[in-house]
């Protein structure tokens, strides 16, 4: 049976998520598919909620605008439950809400050798940017500075 999953964001076109994740299901033999799929707002809930337990789909990654959304459609992970903000939801009986973030920042700073930062600044007040706090709060970080912009 064919597998699928993506990404979901408004907009997601522009993600290169399909072609990785689809590479990577090749090169260990999966059929599975991943594509993109740009979903408003307003048409989130029922968009996952078509797909939760449908045997063929088995999760979705999750992007901005609906990182704080996803939250409310499956048991939240540690991160998530603390930041209220998922990337990640594995579909199932029992679906799981995940915050890939955290613990992705802090594993790539430990595989770089780099000491714990004392001080950092964050570029951007959004849901990545609260879990590159948590992330930083986790290697140490006593003191991080979000530096805000204005879009419009």
């Amino acid at each position: 049976m064919l597998r699928r999953s993506g990404v979901v964001g408004d907009p997601a076109g522009h993600s290169l998520s399909p072609a990785i994740h689809r590479a990577g299901y090749a090169a260990v033999g999966l059929d599975w598919d991943y594509q993109a799929y740009t979903v408003a707002t307003e048409e989130f809930g029922g968009f996952v909620r078509a797909r939760l337990h449908d045997p063929e789909w088995v999760g979705l990654s999750v992007t901005a605008p609906h990182k704080e959304a996803v939250v409310s459609f499956g048991e939240p992970d540690e991160p998530t439950r603390l930041l209220g903000v998922g990337n990640t939801i594995v579909f199932g009986d029992n679906p799981t809400v995940h915050n890939t973030d955290v613990p992705g920042f802090v594993r790539a700073w430990r595989a770089h050798g780099l000491e714990a930062p004392l001080r950092a600044a964050i570029v951007g007040n959004g849901a990545t940017a609260r879990s590159i706090v948590l992330a930083l709060a986790g290697l140490g970080a006593r003191e991080v500075v979000l530096v805000m912009y204005g879009g419009d």
